[in-house]
């Protein structure tokens, strides 16, 4: 019988060797997540932190200079992990390699430059900037078609995302017929 110890080391019985494996996490109902999975995923994250970061490098200084951009364009190449973020102009800000999205579904790739660009916010990165607000990250395709927008900055709106939208139609409806009914 196998059994797993605490330090992720799997045992065939006392008298045997350990074979090493890497230790693994429950997240849910029988979902594991090893720890190499979690550090690559910490690495993706940093390396799309610092090339965002390295956008907006430009648009940081004096006040009195603010400069107007509207959008910034996320291209990710999936093919070879390069990621590529310019402004409205096309003028390349930024290039890298984040290894974690070669071979990434779109949905993976456009989660992780949420996720990044979120922490990023909630950290006040895009308030150093130089940029009038309201501006917007985007993940486009190669051919410039937008797939997703990532995160609009604004110091005055607050948006949501269409996840949150789904079925509010229905809770209002449903909120609605039951103010008639109480009248």
């Amino acid at each position: 019988m196998k059994k797993w110890t605490r330090f992720g080391t799997k045992q065939k019985n006392k008298d045997s060797s350990k074979k090493r494996i890497p230790a693994c996490v429950l997240l849910t109902n029988n979902y594991y997540i090893c720890l190499s999975e979690l550090m690559a995923n910490k690495m993706n994250a940093t390396a799309l932190r610092k090339i965002i970061e390295n956008s907006t490098k430009s648009f940081q200084g004096d006040e009195n200079q603010i400069k107007i951009v509207t959008d910034f364009h996320i291209i990710v190449d999936n093919a070879d992990g390069a990621v590529k973020i310019s402004d409205d102009d096309n003028v390349e800000l930024a290039t890298g390699i984040v290894s974690g999205l070669i071979s990434a579904n779109e949905e993976a790739t456009t989660n992780l430059l949420q996720t990044v660009l979120n922490e990023m916010d909630k950290e006040g990165k895009f308030n150093a900037t130089t940029i009038y607000k309201p501006f917007s990250f985007l993940l486009e395709d190669n051919d410039g078609e937008t797939i997703a927008e990532l995160l609009i900055v604004d110091d005055d709106n607050i948006f949501v995302n269409d996840e949150l939208l789904k079925g509010l139609g229905q809770e209002l409806d449903d909120f609605f017929a039951n103010l008639m009914k109480e009248d």
